[in-house]
């Protein structure tokens, strides 16, 4: 998928991660560090709320099912295709330091 089409479908979550996030890398929010690790895990916790819920409701009224299909197999494929992704990155950055660095 093209990177501004990711952009795109990601704005609404990362913007309002940037404006509820207070960054503590910024000169006049040095000393926010606390209030960013408590804003990001509160995201960190509405998105586990998130996957749970809808795998809940996912096993129960679509599946009809009391046991919980999805985590076993639906999420291995997606934690599957990000490290493809992560070594496929891995291996360009080594590339390019072979390239810049060759000692």
């Amino acid at each position: 998928m093209k990177d501004y089409i990711k952009y795109i479908i990601f704005m609404p979550l990362t913007w309002t991660q940037y404006f509820t996030i207070p960054s503590p890398l910024s000169k006049r929010n040095d000393n926010y560090y606390p209030l960013t690790m408590v804003c990001s895990t509160i995201w960190i916790m509405a998105y586990t709320f998130v996957i749970v819920w809808f795998t809940f409701d996912v096993t129960e009224g679509c599946l009809e099912s009391k046991y919980s299909l999805l985590p076993m197999f639906l999420y291995p494929f997606g934690v599957t295709f990000r490290d493809i992704k992560k070594v496929s990155d891995f291996q360009d950055a080594l590339g390019v330091f072979k390239t810049e660095l060759p000692d």
